[in-house]
């Protein structure tokens, strides 16, 4: 499941009804919702071109993007939409995103604003990550020193003794996998991923150096490249 990490976002996104004397419909409301079906911010990892969010309102809306972190690196479609008097409808909007090669984290904020005065223009944000969705394993986060600039780290330690390692991720192109240590196989069929999610182990060779070592895998999608660490512990 995808984890917010960005602190204190407000969203303005919400569902209100209510009855209406002077206008066409007796009902009136917009709401904003995710491709998981909630309304909190839509997730985007870094190699992601394409995701989805859903509008659903008694009254017509447009609307509106504004993005940060290199302008328009967000399109959404459709525009708007015509709800006939008395209905309610539901419209998926697809959002189309440029790959995140910044990295810094990217806001993108979207406006419907519904033709029912009333309500004005609801609101609701898109964050692209610069990372990749890599799960395993688990990433921690940090700040860049002087700056609120998050940064994903992704590194796990093995015992002396073990056989294999671990990599979990969802890609969202054609990926690629390199290890640099000729202790750590990354397997022939693992090299070029398809897009989607991958649970992928590692041959490693038991460590008889006497000393720690490390190995690092590299995963790149869609020209976004993250460094997995393993260091493996001294018999």
């Amino acid at each position: 499941m995808k984890k917010l990490i960005i602190a204190a976002v407000a969203l303005l996104s919400a569902v209100s009804l209510q009855s209406c004397i002077d206008g066409d419909n007796e009902s009136h409301g917009t709401a904003i919702y995710n491709n998981l079906g909630t309304n909190a911010p839509t997730e985007l990892y870094a190699d992601q071109t394409l995701d989805s969010m859903f509008v659903m309102s008694y009254d017509s809306w447009e609307a509106s993007v504004k993005a940060t972190e290199g302008g328009e690196w967000l399109t959404i479609t459709p525009t708007n939409c015509k709800v006939p008097v008395g209905y309610v409808v539901t419209q998926s909007v697809y959002l189309k995103m440029t790959p995140n090669t910044t990295g810094k984290i990217r806001e993108a904020a979207v406006g419907i604003n519904s033709s029912y005065p009333e309500y004005g223009t609801l609101m609701t944000y898109i964050y692209q990550y610069p990372w990749l969705n890599i799960t395993a394993p688990v990433p921690t986060y940090s700040k860049k020193e002087g700056s609120n600039e998050v940064v994903a780290t992704f590194a796990t330690k093995l015992a002396a003794k073990d056989t294999y390692a671990v990599l979990g991720c969802a890609t969202y192109a054609e990926a690629t996998l390199k290890s640099d240590a000729n202790w750590l196989i990354v397997n022939n069929e693992d090299q070029v991923l398809k897009p989607g999610s991958h649970g992928i182990k590692f041959v490693v060779d038991p460590n008889n150096t006497g000393a720690e070592r490390e190995a690092h895998v590299t995963l790149t999608s869609n020209g976004v490249s993250n460094v997995i660490t393993y260091t493996q512990a001294a018999k």
